[in-house]
């Protein structure tokens, strides 16, 4: 079973991605660039999901940008503003996690 990763500085981001993905999967946060990457690295990252609005989380989208899609795994962007285009998009913490993928995939 794939990772889920949270990628944000924003302490409350964090803790409110992980309380709306529930148990069903694992979850690890990452507050720092390095880390993320760091991370996508060392264990079975399935999914990412990146904070828009915050600097960490819009560096790790521009490293991601570089790379051609089939080199990381799903990414969803909590982007209330619209200024993410090439991965999916939520308005919202809670948007994002319900969307089927970010659930838990048997």
């Amino acid at each position: 079973m794939g990772w889920t990763l949270v990628v944000s500085q924003d302490e409350a981001f964090q803790r409110e991605a992980i309380a709306r993905l529930g148990t069903d999967r694992p979850i690890v946060g990452a507050t720092g660039e390095a880390s993320a990457c760091n991370l996508v690295h060392a264990i079975d990252v399935e999914q990412i999901l990146v904070d828009a609005l915050d600097d960490v989380g819009r560096h790790f989208l521009g490293l991601l940008r570089g790379l051609p899609a089939a080199r990381f795994p799903r990414v969803l962007v909590v982007d209330p503003v619209g200024r993410v285009s090439r991965f999916p998009t939520a308005l919202t913490i809670a948007g994002a996690c319900t969307e089927e993928p970010l659930k838990k995939t048997a």
